[in-house]
């Protein structure tokens, strides 16, 4: 019933009714390329992505043609919790003994937008000396009441051997957004798990399964989270210490449902 309640209240929010391959220096500083968030998506759209340095100054141009023409300045947030693994063999399975790691949250918010319109945009990021231009990407706000919108649903999405090929074959359709229902990395804490990060163990079978790899696959024939809104939820995979879930006699331990990685990841999503 929650899950139904949450696809119509997405449903009335949308008015129903590329990935790039990083040199080593700019995977250490850029960890993943923008993604869409919106609760107004007729009127409104929030671009953010991750970085691994400080920004001095970070900021989205935009517009209706691809010679964008407009520029909204990004805020940066730092993202708590989540760690790369105490060796190269591994994590260690106490959280707390594995390197904390920086990352930050650039999220620029492109407001009075028209609905059903398509827009371009592209990131800019400035660290220290360093600046990098994104490539352009586009969207399509959501259509006024009345209009037919179609969306995907995913659920149980990780660690499997055909994550790739779902995330692919999910922008193939050309949704106007996708819904993502719960499980999304094993243990949200560890970066690698995430996004690719360099000195980070991952097991073989899932390096390259990273879900942002996943979710912004390259080719502008997967339409992923540089082209359409995410909507995702956490339930009982997102909880910050595993353990809460897994082992008996910790699930009395209300301190370890704690789902803040994901909500920050997710920052727009939620209200302050």
């Amino acid at each position: 019933m929650k899950k139904l309640i949450l696809l119509i209240g997405i449903l009335i929010i949308f008015g129903i009714f590329s990935y790039a391959v990083f040199s080593e220096e700019t995977r250490q500083m850029i960890y993943t390329q923008p993604y869409l968030l919106s609760l107004h998506p007729k009127s409104e759209m929030n671009i953010c992505w991750l970085t691994g340095e400080t920004a001095r100054e970070s900021y989205v141009e935009y517009g209706q043609a691809e010679s964008l023409g407009k520029k909204v300045p990004a805020r940066e947030f730092k993202i708590n919790g989540l760690r790369k693994s105490a060796t190269l063999a591994g994590y260690n399975k106490e959280p707390g003994e594995n390197p904390s790691l920086d990352v930050f949250q650039e999220i620029a918010v492109l407001n009075d937008l028209t609905p059903g319109t398509k827009y371009f945009y592209r990131v800019v990021t400035k660290s220290g000396e360093k600046i990098l231009k994104g490539r352009t990407y586009y969207f399509k706000t959501a259509p006024l009441h009345g209009n037919q919108v179609e969306y995907a649903l995913l659920s149980d999405f990780r660690k499997k051997s055909e994550m790739l090929e779902t995330g692919k074959q999910t922008g193939w359709q050309k949704v106007d957004f996708i819904v993502n229902n719960t499980d999304m990395p094993d243990m949200p804490w560890k970066a690698g798990e995430w996004f690719q990060v360099k000195d980070c163990f991952i097991s073989r079978e899932e390096a390259g399964k990273e879900w942002f790899t996943v979710m912004q696959q390259p080719g502008e024939s997967a339409k992923l989270l540089q082209y359409v809104p995410i909507y995702s939820y956490s339930v009982n995979q997102e909880p910050e210490d595993q353990r809460f879930v897994k082992d008996k006699g910790m699930d009395t331990d209300k301190s370890k449902l704690d789902a803040s990685i994901y909500m920050q990841l997710f920052r727009p999503l939620y209200s302050e």
